[in-house]
């Protein structure tokens, strides 16, 4: 679903699993950006993580269980290329 993907000249590309938050955070950039095209990333950082503690752990759960599913579907993708080698 999502892939956050880091890029610096010098390293290349180097994939990362997001965790709840960085799920989270991806989502509400999204409409964020839309309402204030002009928005600062660094500004809406600081209201995503107020608006992540504010959340009940059931909504923050709902971004949790989609970073766990990212990772199990990463890991049985993994164990597939493993057995075909």
């Amino acid at each position: 679903m999502l892939d956050v993907i880091i890029e610096t000249p010098q390293m290349g590309k180097m994939g990362r699993r997001p965790n709840g938050f960085i799920i989270f955070h991806f989502e509400l950039w999204k409409e964020y950006k839309k309402a204030f095209p002009n928005a600062k990333p660094r500004k809406f950082s600081v209201f995503a993580g107020e608006l992540w503690k504010k959340l009940s752990v059931a909504e923050k759960n709902k971004y949790i269980m989609l970073s766990e599913e990212k990772k199990r579907k990463e890991c049985n993708s993994k164990n597939d290329l493993q057995k075909k080698k």
